[in-house]
């Protein structure tokens, strides 16, 4: 009898944050960092961030890598690569440990929403998400029950729930800015339609209560009642 391999590989979903820096003072960029995961800190506790040198293109401003580095590890985020970096900033990061992602054409591949007709089909979902629980899909979501405080639904169009939700809702994920969220009672901790997101405060989610719609206006997260 052979001996149990040492390991399995599964295939899983682990999203990445893109984090566009447009100054290179490390300073301003910890407080920024501090101030940004206050607001919601369970949020990038342990997540994989990508370094988008985007903003500094067509400039010689040359970012300290190792002192950013140091920043996000602090806080807990961990740093996948760095993209869209020029020459001179390719070899100061490689040099520092940071490893190259694709630029701008991989970006764009991300962040294009795909045509309508080649959208995947819509999940359904019948039971509670429970707290702790994660659901996630690359089209729309629809929950038929309540998502608890503590759980995340994630999807790469809407998510529509037709119960309250508590927790966090994250649509859009793939980039899609048309994407919406609705639900029957709003008493979520955190919202996000396309990457931009939205901490609700306990007393500020209280206030909303009942059914709610959040959609983008422009680059504005909007949270209406209905």
């Amino acid at each position: 009898m052979s001996d149990p391999r040492p390991f399995e590989l599964r295939a899983g979903m682990q999203l990445m944050q893109r984090l566009l820096l447009c100054d290179t003072d490390v300073k301003s960029f910890r407080r920024a960092l501090e101030e940004t995961i206050s607001k919601a800190p369970g949020m990038f506790q342990g997540a994989l961030v990508v370094l988008d040198l985007m903003p500094l293109q067509g400039t010689e401003s040359l970012p300290d890598f190792v002192a950013l580095d140091a920043a996000l590890r602090e806080a807990g985020i961990i740093p996948a690569g760095v993209c869209n970096a020029g020459p001179t900033q390719s070899d100061a990061a490689q040099t520092a440990g940071w490893r190259l992602l694709g630029g701008q054409r991989e970006r764009a591949v991300e962040e294009t929403p795909e045509p309508e007709s080649k959208r995947p089909p819509a999940r359904v979902i019948t039971h509670p998400v429970r707290s702790g629980q994660q659901i996630h899909t690359p089209g729309d979501l629809i929950l038929l029950a309540q998502v608890s405080a503590g759980a995340e639904v994630l999807a790469g169009g809407s998510i529509h729930v037709h119960a309250p939700l508590r927790g966090r809702a994250l649509a859009g994920i793939l980039g899609d800015e048309r994407a919406v969220i609705s639900c029957s009672a709003l008493h979520a901790e955190m919202v996000s339609v396309a990457g931009h997101y939205r901490p609700l405060e306990e007393q500020e989610a209280d206030q909303y209560g009942g059914p709610a719609y959040i959609h983008l206006d422009g680059k504005q997260l909007r949270i209406e009642t209905v």
